[in-house]
């Protein structure tokens, strides 16, 4: 899902509904940077998922960019993650 700013959507009752119905999300455009993982993982795990974010190397003074992963945790066994530096 291209969300043009995820934290942003984390206020809204329809995206909670939304997620709630997937074991895995891909989120892209998530306009995120370090600053942001606490508040992501947090809200996340409050839906059992474990969050991986990949977030854009700044090329500007505003956040752009970003994907994030989240799996389910009663998946995790059944997942591997592939680190890479792109």
């Amino acid at each position: 899902m291209n969300v043009c700013g995820l934290v942003s959507k984390f206020r809204t009752p329809e995206f909670e509904e939304l997620i709630s119905e997937y074991d895995c999300l891909v989120f892209v455009e998530s306009k995120t940077d370090s600053a942001d993982d606490s508040i992501i993982e947090t809200f996340f795990n409050g839906h059992d998922f474990n969050v991986y974010s990949k977030h854009r190397r700044r090329l500007s003074t505003r956040k752009s960019g970003g994907i994030i992963v989240c799996i389910k945790k009663h998946l995790l066994k059944h997942v591997k993650l592939c680190n890479t530096t792109s």
